[in-house]
């Protein structure tokens, strides 16, 4: 003969039955919710680089931050550069006018004209205009626009034939010269 159970449950403060426990899953693929929550948390990281880098948000003031509505004020620095020697440039076919010859193949209507600031950070660049021949040279103009008028001097390289420094005064004068040969 069995004895009889007591009643079983919280309302007779006992905890009743004890359910069959679950088994822990036992097959290989435990590490994938892991993985992809790993996954997912490195291609979120990536993507919030992303879009801040391509926002140009880094966090620091950006330059001019604060200035008026216009903008920090900007000049256009232009001048002449001329080949000197009548031997040393011809008549160029392609673009008209003239161009360097002899060691002076390099200068041209296309040859890049870089202005650095008084830091020698590049802060513009652009192309010799047109050459206009001369009895004495062929002479190109220059025009470098939006550069920023708030430095003491601008260092200005035709080619790679070496910088030439004028002063704010020279450079935003709009008669800036020099030559070559």
């Amino acid at each position: 003969m069995t004895s009889p159970q007591p009643p079983a449950g919280p309302a007779y403060g006992y905890p009743g039955p004890v359910p069959p426990s679950v088994p822990e899953p036992t097959g290989r693929r435990t590490w994938v919710v892991p993985v992809i929550t790993g996954a997912a948390g490195l291609a979120l990281g990536v993507l919030g680089t992303l879009a801040v880098t391509a926002s140009g948000d880094d966090g620091q003031e950006q330059p001019g931050a604060g200035a008026s509505p216009t903008g920090p004020a900007t000049f256009t620095l232009t001048g002449t550069f001329k080949l000197n020697g009548y031997s040393n440039f011809t008549t160029d076919s392609t673009a008209g006018g003239c161009r360097g010859s002899s060691g002076y193949t390099d200068i041209r209507s296309s040859t890049q004209v870089t202005v650095y600031d008084d830091k020698n950070t590049v802060i513009g660049t652009g192309t010799l205009g047109r050459g206009e021949s001369g009895t004495s040279g062929c002479t190109y103009s220059i025009g470098i626009t939006n550069l920023p008028a708030d430095r003491p001097f601008y260092a200005v390289e035709v080619g790679r034939r070496g910088k030439i420094t004028a002063t704010a005064a020279e450079a935003q004068g709009g008669q800036w010269k020099a030559s070559l040969g």
